[in-house]
């Protein structure tokens, strides 16, 4: 899982976490995020989000930004059930055939959000597990 530290991030979520949106998306803006959204989704947010339609509605839709490379991260919580034709579907699809990263989990894109803020800007250092001590346990 490659996350990007710039680009476009879709944002398409089920009704439950609309609500809880916008302070996710005005992080990523202040990272530098072009944020896209579906229309319901989009008026939750509000601000500088570029607007996309529903699939079943035309272009510019999420798999048609997906196709130009427009967009690099997707955060698509999907409603309950496991039909084979729904956008979310499509949509996890096509993150899937692109390699674009896609959580399916509110809270872990809260989660990653906060990683990215906290890591913005930054180059990031890594070490073998052995040179953080042995107060690891491992």
């Amino acid at each position: 899982l490659k996350i990007p530290r710039s680009g476009g991030v879709a944002i398409s979520l089920k009704d439950g976490d609309k609500e809880r949106a916008k302070p996710l998306a005005e992080a990523l803006f202040e990272m530098g995020f072009s944020v896209y959204a579906t229309p319901t989704t989009a008026a939750q947010i509000g601000g500088k989000v570029k607007l996309l339609k529903k699939i079943s509605e035309g272009e510019p839709n999420i798999l048609s930004e997906i196709k130009k490379g427009s967009i690099h991260l997707v955060f698509n919580t999907p409603k309950k059930g496991k039909v084979a034709n729904t956008d979310g579907f499509r949509i996890r699809r096509a993150c899937l055939e692109n390699g674009i990263p896609c959580l399916t989990n509110f809270e872990a894109a809260e989660a990653l959000v906060g990683a990215m803020r906290h890591s913005f800007g930054k180059k990031l250092h890594v070490e073998r597990i052995d040179e953080y001590g042995s107060g690891v346990g491992y």
